[in-house]
């Protein structure tokens, strides 16, 4: 009967709705856990150049980059090399043109450009915040009863 075959035609479509769509939410979640073990894993860069065209894959450079990843992997280097005194012995090497150590200097200056950014976004959330209180701390005022000289009994 045609009544029997729609029906057994929805279902059948259903079924193979419902199983896309499991397998899609599978692959996902495969995909995002082996971008996790895969790009979240510690990267070793070069504090200094050894050739002159390694300088995009120093670390002062990681911590410059626009993306977020790279600049997470440099900063994770960054502290990883931070915890060791044998391997903290090329950051703070003194360059032989200015007798300073430009590494460090550079290093330094990146992470505390980052702190600087962060700092100033915490202040611009603080004074929304503020403005957002004061408002409501003056809209209480204006709604309260003793204010407005209306007499409770």
């Amino acid at each position: 009967t045609p009544a029997f075959s729609s029906s057994c035609y929805t279902l059948r479509m259903t079924f193979y709705a419902f199983l896309c769509g499991v397998l899609i939410q599978f692959f996902n979640h495969f995909f995002a856990l082996l971008f996790k073990v895969f790009n979240t894993q510690p990267v070793r860069f070069a504090v200094q150049p050894v050739l002159v065209t390694d300088s995009k894959r120093l670390l002062s450079f990681a911590m410059q980059s626009p993306i977020p990843l790279t600049q997470y992997l440099a900063y994770q280097e960054f502290a990883r090399l931070t915890s060791s005194a044998k391997e903290r012995g090329p950051i703070f090497e003194l360059a032989k043109s200015v007798g300073q150590p430009s590494t460090w200097s550079t290093l330094s200056a990146e992470c505390l450009n980052v702190l600087t950014a962060l700092h100033q976004s915490l202040e611009a959330l603080n004074k929304v915040y503020d403005k957002r209180a004061s408002h409501q701390k003056q809209s209480k005022k204006k709604d309260s009863p003793a204010q407005s000289g209306v007499k409770l009994r």
